[in-house]
């Protein structure tokens, strides 16, 4: 019987990746009147290492990104068999560093892609976008898959030596180089008070360093700064560190607020089942289950004609000089940040070992920093919902963790 139904179960979630993936194929087209037209166009006018250089030196520092892109976008076919694997390849690095025991099934990826892809907006420029697929999905993906090599022990020298390959190309993305340096530096400081490092570990460590210095020490990012300052936050120079973290909140805010963003309703939803199936039920529960309750009845009051209530525990918008004076953007932000920090200490709750409770707290911090980070630049508003990837990621990773040990409650001991 059991493996009858393990197999039923198989059938359906090759069809449920199948379809997914069908999906992610069709929906990649070229955008004439976007970035797509520029690189697919750009080798007519430039040799490859010219128009490198000219971006390089003038506007940005993602060479291989750039590179790649330019010349595989005209190869027929060529960007949707590579942002469809990409999406395969996140899923699986999802569904690993959310499961128990580093156990992978079929099963698993596909909910990992299904909760990936509830996000359309995000998606709609991350991974459906050619330029943005290059530019995010793409990379992001190699990098995470580069990451769970270097967390595994005994790993074959072949291995290694592509994480390090991996892990060197991926930060051609500045936002996941910077993310990915405190994620990693964070391990191989837990590492070397219990193991130690070792040298495969500081190569690794290296090629993510030099990864990130290609990109950020780019001269065209100078030049490309002033130009984003003049065109989108003339006052960008004036502001505070406080102030660009309250703009990368704002970010996060509006974020969970998009009312096609079903991932963190998915997410939302999870983490309430988890809390009311435990027994030892509390205060403190209770109160993160009425805190998720009251995200779940916003996004679903959002599909319907606006009302007091929704009026005042949703606001959708960007602040700005016309609303920041009013309380629904700060309850609205309170609502938010009492809703990320519920849905942490979730994932502490459903952790059954130190080592669990670890990697989910620092992939979650990461995510969050890293949409914070964006409050640092002046295109923090103008960049679109794609540099929210990294942080649906991580909710992502959070879900899928959660679900994983739903079962497990009244079996194992949480680590608390």
């Amino acid at each position: 019987m059991f493996a009858v139904n393990r197999k039923n179960l198989n059938v359906v979630s090759l069809i449920t990746i199948s379809v997914c993936i069908m999906y992610v194929f069709i929906s990649v087209v070229y955008k004439d009147i976007t970035d797509d037209h520029f690189f697919s166009t750009a080798l007519e006018k430039y040799s490859l290492p010219d128009i490198l250089k000219i971006r390089y030196m003038t506007w940005s520092g993602r060479v291989f990104i750039e590179a790649f892109l330019m010349k595989t976008i005209n190869i027929l076919y060529f960007p949707q068999i590579i942002i469809a694997l990409s999406c395969i390849l996140m899923s699986y690095c999802i569904a690993k560093f959310s499961s128990k025991d580093g156990v992978v099934s079929l099963s698993l990826v596909s909910a990992a892609l299904l909760i990936m892809l509830s996000d359309f907006h995000t998606n709609r420029q991350a991974t459906l976008w050619i330029t943005g697929a290059y530019n995010y999905i793409i990379p992001i993906s190699i990098g995470m898959y580069s990451i769970l090599i270097f967390l595994k022990k005994n790993q074959s020298s072949i291995k290694k030596l592509l994480s390090c390959l991996l892990i060197f190309l991926a930060c051609n993305n500045e936002q996941f180089a910077v993310t990915a340096f405190i994620g990693v530096l964070a391990f191989l400081a837990i590492k070397y008070r219990s193991d130690g490092i070792s040298a495969y570990d500081l190569t690794f460590f290296a090629c993510l360093v030099c990864g990130g210095i290609i990109v950020l020490a780019a001269p065209g990012n100078v030049i490309r700064l002033h130009s984003e300052i003049s065109n989108w936050m003339p006052d960008f120079n004036n502001y505070s560190v406080f102030h660009k973290l309250a703009v990368g909140v704002d970010r996060i805010s509006n974020q969970i607020n998009f009312n096609d963003n079903f991932l963190f309703f998915i997410v939302s939803i999870l983490s309430i089942a988890f809390l009311l199936r435990r027994s030892d039920f509390c205060l403190v529960n209770a109160a993160m289950i009425s805190i998720l309750s009251l995200k779940v009845l916003s996004f679903i009051l959002s599909f319907y004609p606006d009302t007091m209530l929704s009026r005042l525990i949703r606001f959708e918008e960007y602040i700005s000089s016309a609303t920041w004076r009013y309380p629904v953007v700060y309850i609205t932000y309170f609502i938010n940040l009492l809703s990320l920090s519920s849905i942490l200490v979730t994932c502490l709750l459903a952790s059954k070992t130190a080592k669990d409770a670890t990697l989910i707290s620092v992939v979650l911090l990461c995510g969050v920093l890293s949409a914070l980070m964006i409050g640092f630049s002046p295109t923090a508003y103008a960049s679109g919902t794609r540099v929210m990837f990294l942080f649906d990621v991580s909710m992502a990773i959070g879900g899928l963790f959660i679900f994983n040990r739903m079962h497990d409650i009244g079996h194992d001991e949480a680590v608390h």
